[in-house]
């Protein structure tokens, strides 16, 4: 009102005020001067405490602390509600932004470090979050560095909480979370980094993200991913490196747990008994080891199946159908017959081979015709009784042979 105040040094309230020394006087709106509740203390203020331990210190025993509103609905300028510059070039800790929440254990309410809501229904972008960190120090830089320590167990806990609606209508990008970080410097960097302890009983998530619909992504990814321990997919408890559990049967059509390559093209399906080669939708070939090196199937035990249900037992691979190859090599680990060859070996009279032919049509020791087309033939073991005729065929020609030289002799 043009009226000049003056007070004296050390004056209680200030300027005309009666509060206590170092107060920092208000004018009410009659004018008048009053008592404030901020206070000076040799440079540092604070509001609502007379002990502030930063240069600004605001205290406050219920509803908000501090509310940064801006209500411009004009303009094409950033708008901030809170802005933290920090550009000292010491070399100690810096935080933009510090938040720390001491609850009682009985605490029932929702207890959040940072709670950003936000309602965006324009084309321009959006962040809950938008965190830039540039430098070429050789220290550890962290977009977000969140602790969680409670112990509390009827509560869910969240190192970092986001919620983002957009409307219908918005083209634009949207991201709960988007960590750009820069810098040249030799120390680890990470854009999201979550520490949690290993007690308690609780799943504990580093990261959670909710994605729903077939154009949704619970994480999108640029460049590589390193993870130093099991990696579950379908499951919240992986017992190995990378452990899938859910998906449907593997068809020709469609299906699979895992799917390697493109559906439209040549694929393969895995699910949780079979592997299959596809090529947009039909019957493809599956290789293995195609370029060299040894397959080894079934070393432990079992069989291998090619057009057949079961492999019976005693043998090791079945075979519904035919076999071409250029060569076969079989190798006994029975005797040879060259034992026909000895000595003491029993070879049937011509009469008796005659007599045992008549009788039961069919050489010693080979298979009926009745046999063979109930039970099959071991390649192997005949070919050894073959081996065997052969021999003993031979013998009977060195007889005959000795018959007709003797003939021979009389004669002449």
């Amino acid at each position: 009102d043009g009226t000049t105040l003056s007070t004296a040094a050390g004056g209680g309230g200030g300027i005309g005020g009666s509060g206590t020394t170092s107060y920092i006087p208000k004018f009410t709106s009659s004018s008048a001067i009053g008592n404030s509740s901020i206070y000076d203390n040799a440079g540092l203020i604070g509001i609502g405490t007379t002990v502030p331990a930063s240069k600004l210190h605001a205290l406050a025993t219920d509803l908000t602390t501090i509310t940064a509103e801006n209500t411009s609905t004009s303009g094409t300028s950033p708008i901030t509600g809170v802005k933290s510059l920090l550009t000292s070039a010491a070399t100690n800790s810096k935080t933009a932004y510090f938040g720390n929440i001491t609850s009682s254990t009985s605490n029932i309410g929702v207890i959040r470090g940072l709670d950003l809501d936000i309602s965006q229904s324009g084309i321009g972008q959006t962040y809950g979050l938008d965190i830039d960190i540039t430098g070429s120090g050789g220290s550890s830089k962290y977009g977000i560095s969140s602790s969680l320590n409670t112990s509390s167990t009827s509560d869910i806990k969240y190192g970092c909480y986001i919620s983002v609606t957009d409307a219908k209508l918005h083209t634009q990008p949207s991201y709960g979370l988007r960590a750009d970080v820069f810098g040249d410097g030799t120390g680890a960097k990470y854009g999201v980094y979550a520490n949690m302890g290993t007690g308690g009983t609780g799943i504990r998530y580093g990261v959670y993200s909710n994605a729903t619909g077939s154009t949704n992504y619970a994480g999108y990814f640029l460049g590589r991913g390193y993870f130093s321990d099991n990696v579950g997919i379908g499951t919240n408890a992986p017992g190995y490196r990378l452990h899938i559990d859910g998906g449907s049967d593997a068809s020709l059509g469609s299906g699979g747990y895992v799917v390697t390559g493109s559906t439209t093209g040549t694929n393969v399906a895995i699910d949780n008994n079979e592997i299959m080669a596809r090529n947009n939708g039909a019957a493809s070939k599956l290789y293995l080891n195609n370029d060299g090196g040894d397959v080894s199937m079934c070393y432990s035990g079992g069989g291998v199946m090619i057009g057949s249900s079961y492999v019976p037992t005693g043998y090791l691979f079945a075979v519904d159908g035919n076999i071409i190859c250029e060569e076969l090599k079989v190798q006994l680990s029975s005797d040879w017959p060259d034992y026909v060859f000895e000595k003491d070996y029993s070879l049937h009279s011509i009469s008796e081979l005659k007599t045992f032919i008549e009788k039961n049509k069919h050489l010693p020791g080979i298979p009926t015709a009745t046999e063979v087309k109930e039970n099959g033939i071991s390649a192997g073991d005949m070919q050894s009784k073959m081996m065997e005729k052969i021999e003993e065929l031979s013998l009977y020609i060195i007889q005959l042979q000795h018959q007709i030289d003797e003939l021979k002799v009389v004669n002449n």
